[in-house]
C-alpha cells in the first residue's frame, strides 16, 4: 500500500522517430504491446489514480490502457517534446487530491513493482524528488522513472522541450536498480537484441 495519495503517470505519446513503420509502443514484446508492460506494473502498484498520456500514433493502446484502469490524457503536439506530455499528465493528476506523482516511460518495460514502490515510499513529502539510479558499465545514471512530491509537482508544469524532467533530477535521491531493469526500447535493434537474448 502506498504511503501517500499518488498519481502514476505513464508517458505514451512519443513520436517513435527511431522506429520506422509501426509505432514502437504498439509493437509486440513477449505477447503484448511494448507500451502495456509498464502499464501492467503500474496497475499492480495500485496508485490512487493512474493516467496515461497518449497521442494519435498510440491510439491503438487506449483500449488496453483503459482495461488496466487508466484515465487517458491527450497530447495533440508531441513534437514539442516530452515536457508537453508531462504537463498533460500533471494537469490530469491535479484534478485529484494527490500528494505525489510517479512518472514512468512506456518504452521501459522491465521496471519492477518493488522499484516503483520504493521511488514513492522514499519521497520527502514536502518537496521531495526520487529517481531511478544505476551504476552499470562504469557510469552512474539518474533518470526515469521518477517521483515528485509537494511543491515539486507544480514545477513539472513549467518544463519545456524534450529533456522531460531532467532539469529537476539533479538533486533527486537515487533509488538504485539494475541496469537491465531500466532498459528502454527505441529502435528495431533494441527489439532484435532482446529477442536474441531470450
Amino acid at each position: 500500500m502506498l504511503l501517500r495519495q499518488t498519481a502514476a503517470i505513464l508517458l505514451a505519446a512519443g513520436r517513435s522517430l527511431r522506429h520506422p513503420g509501426q509505432h514502437k509502443l504498439c509493437r509486440d514484446l513477449d505477447g503484448r504491446p511494448l507500451g502495456l508492460h509498464a502499464a501492467a506494473t503500474i496497475a499492480a502498484l495500485a496508485p490512487t489514480v493512474r493516467i496515461a498520456v497518449c497521442s494519435e500514433p498510440t491510439r491503438d493502446l487506449i483500449a488496453g490502457l483503459s482495461a488496466l484502469g487508466f484515465e487517458i490524457g491527450w497530447n495533440d503536439d508531441p513534437g514539442r517534446g516530452l515536457a508537453t506530455s508531462i504537463a498533460a499528465g500533471v494537469r490530469a493528476a491535479r484534478r485529484h487530491p494527490v500528494e505525489a506523482v510517479l512518472i514512468c516511460l512506456a518504452d521501459m518495460p522491465f521496471v519492477g513493482l518493488r522499484h516503483m514502490r520504493a521511488l514513492v515510499d522514499r519521497l520527502d513529502p514536502a518537496e521531495g524528488t526520487t529517481a531511478a539510479g544505476s551504476r552499470g558499465a562504469g557510469s552512474a545514471r539518474v533518470g526515469p522513472p521518477a517521483a515528485f512530491a509537494g511543491a515539486t509537482i507544480d514545477r513539472l508544469l513549467a518544463l519545456d522541450g524534450d529533456r522531460g524532467a531532467a532539469a529537476l533530477l539533479g538533486q533527486a535521491a537515487a533509488v538504485d536498480a539494475p541496469p537491465e531493469e531500466l532498459a528502454d526500447f527505441d529502435s528495431p535493434a533494441d527489439f532484435e537484441a532482446y529477442a536474441a537474448s531470450r
